[in-house]
């Protein structure tokens, strides 16, 4: 299994500050990890197409910035971009 500090590690070199997590059970130790370190600012939203919204405005902003979710999440968020 992949190290969730690791990942958070790796995203921090790459410039990435800002991440937004859509929701999911499966992903409460990134959460966790994310949100005790000082190397990226984690924001939770309600919904997928929430996440990306705020990812979308975050990037516009001039930040480099993800989003969070599982395989099964993917495609409700592809759906927002799609409905666009």
């Amino acid at each position: 299994m992949i190290d969730t500090n690791d990942v958070i590690n790796a995203a921090a070199g790459r410039g990435i500050g800002f991440c937004v997590r859509a929701p999911s059970s499966l992903l409460t130790p990134p959460k966790n990890a994310a949100i005790s370190s000082d190397r990226a600012r984690q924001v939770d939203s309600i919904s997928q197409g929430e996440a990306v919204a705020l990812e979308a405005g975050a990037w516009l902003a001039g930040q480099q910035t993800a989003v969070t979710c599982t395989n099964s999440r993917l495609r409700h968020a592809v759906n927002i971009l799609l409905l666009v």
